[in-house]
């Protein structure tokens, strides 16, 4: 065997090791949890998944095509648990670039122990069993800080997603680290590709990678570094801007408003999200600068991090919509668990005399064992990531009986998250019946109704068009649906009967407690809820 196939087999195996143990210890929900019943929605209509086709949401714009398509051949060609697998692989690329990062800090030619005890570090840093025993212990998800940014932004998360391609920045974090500025521009781009809301994010890293390199006096190599994403992100924001722009000033703006300050303001607005948490990370990252002073990564990352605050500002200042929702502050998603990793590195640096030995290696090791076996208990458990069982057998009966053309109304509840937010947050780990009592997150009941029963429903608040004709639709439906179930709840119920009609609506699911006004025949009933036909005519009884 040839010294060169040698170290692409050792390659391989440490990274499928180490991704191994981390996906593990990391952990990820079940499929149709929290963000995917959005983003899951389009790829699997078009993949002919249940009668989702009939879906109005289903058929507006998609603000994810490329993830949409995977998910849809997906679908098409394997299980769907392979979406799964697929994160599995992203969460691989996130641990082997903090390796790669600590690789640019400490020099390449840094023992294997070394490398072996700050993944381990890693491993551990991540696993999710700390954070479970933080929620039951403490009440918070405190150690979710380490690794998630401001404004409950994050990389990683419990699910497959189009947020995880941020994993492409941390990427390019870790080639240009390695002195691999051609490539680290060009894996800056490709997130950008996959999931557009890295645009800003991509643009201040790679000015930041042409200031560095400015002051190593390489030049044209630095006008490169802005021809690259260039050549990449200009289709982007064409296709953005065909597929999202402006249909009306006037509506564009409310659409923004609306999404800025109804739907999404924890993520959009500074006085919701900043509070002495966000403050400590922002300490965090910063710190994590200064440790890199003296090597490529600090003017890198100073410029990078001195214009996210600097388009942060202006959007505090200006309190523009627009800009809140280009989300200027995302960058601290790749800067937190790149700052995380830079303190790592320089404790395992550091303390190189005593743990560049093989009995170091051993106890990290089994350190990262235990997290990984963990983290793999909890999921078995279902002790995260919870969703209701108790909606289960009603979605159950719904998938078996649906039809084309059925249209199902929800009894959601619409959270006024402008009023209750406070900070950044994450319930991954807190137990169902305190997610449901909680005001500061999106009610998780019903969530997975349209991926679970494959079937179409009016409208929901946690799924949402971003075009503004889309938007303004989508809050028109809104209200309807709670006009619609007050209706059910006071009648007159020849109107409701009409209105339901006109609207498409062929079923609707109620508390099986609830009054209702109706007499419409009851399909199905269980203890928590209900589901009833809409008469189909003046003539049904």
């Amino acid at each position: 065997m040839s010294s060169r196939l040698g170290k692409v087999l050792v390659g391989l195996l440490s990274f499928a090791v180490a991704t191994a143990l981390f996906a593990a210890a990391y952990g990820q929900a079940p499929l149709f949890y929290s963000n995917q019943n959005q983003y899951l929605l389009h790829g699997l209509a078009q993949a002919g998944y249940g009668h989702l086709a009939d879906d109005w949401l289903a058929n507006t714009a998609d603000p994810t095509p490329i993830f949409s398509a995977l998910v849809e051949w997906t679908y098409r060609l394997l299980p769907l648990e392979t979406l799964q697998l697929w994160y599995v692989l992203v969460q691989g690329i996130y641990v082997v670039s903090l390796w790669g990062i600590f690789r640019g800090l400490v020099g390449r030619s840094v023992s294997w122990r070394l490398e072996a005890v700050f993944l381990g570090l890693v491993i551990v840093a991540h696993a999710a069993v700390w954070r479970w025993l933080s929620y039951r212990i403490l009440d918070w998800d405190y150690p979710y800080y380490l690794q998630g940014g401001l404004a409950g932004q994050y990389i990683l998360g419990p699910v497959f997603q189009p947020s995880v391609f941020g994993v492409f920045l941390l990427a390019s974090l870790a080639l240009f680290a390695n002195d691999r500025p051609r490539l680290a521009a060009l894996v800056a781009g490709l997130g950008v590709v996959l999931h557009t809301t890295y645009l800003l994010c991509a643009w201040f890293l790679v000015s930041g990678y042409a200031v560095s390199l400015i002051h190593e006096k390489r030049r044209r190599l630095a006008v490169e570094m802005v021809g690259i994403p260039l050549a990449f992100t200009l289709p982007v924001i064409g296709f953005a801007w065909w597929q999202f722009g402006p249909t009306d000033p006037t509506d564009f703006a409310e659409a923004q408003r609306i999404l800025a300050h109804e739907r999404i303001p924890h993520h959009c607005q500074a006085r919701l999200w900043f509070d002495e948490i966000a403050a400590f990370q922002i300490v965090w990252i910063l710190g994590a600068i200064g440790l890199t002073w003296k090597t490529r990564l600090f003017p890198a990352l100073a410029v990078a991090a001195g214009l996210a605050t600097l388009g942060s500002g202006v959007q505090i200042t200006t309190g523009s919509d627009a800009l809140a929702l280009l989300f200027p502050w995302r960058l601290s998603a790749v800067l937190m668990p790149m700052a995380t990793a830079i303190y790592l590195a320089k404790v395992v640096h550091g303390l190189r005399q005593w743990l560049d030995t093989g009995w170091a290696v051993g106890v990290l090791g089994a350190a990262a064992v235990l997290p990984a076996a963990a983290g793999l208990a909890i999921m078995a458990a279902g002790e995260g990531y919870q969703s209701s069982d108790e909606e289960l057998p009603m979605m159950n009966w719904v998938r078996q009986h649906s039809q084309p053309g059925d249209v199902y109304l929800l009894p959601i509840r619409v959270p006024k998250l402008a009023a209750t937010t406070r900070g950044s947050l994450s319930s991954d780990f807190k137990p169902i019946a305190r997610k449901r009592s909680d005001a500061k997150i999106i009610p998780v009941d019903l969530q997975r109704f349209r991926l679970m029963t494959g079937t179409a429903i009016f409208v929901d608040f946690k799924s949402v068009p971003y075009k503004d004709t889309d938007v303004l639709e989508w809050r028109r439906r809104m209200e309807d649906n709670q006009r619609f179930l007050e209706l059910l709840l006071t009648g007159p119920a020849q109107t409701l009967e009409e209105e339901l009609r006109q609207a498409g609506i062929t079923h609707v699911v109620l508390p099986t407690e609830g009054p209702v006004v109706v007499t419409w025949p009851v399909l199905y009933r269980d203890a928590v809820y209900e589901v009833r036909k809409v008469p189909t005519g003046p003539e049904s009884p």
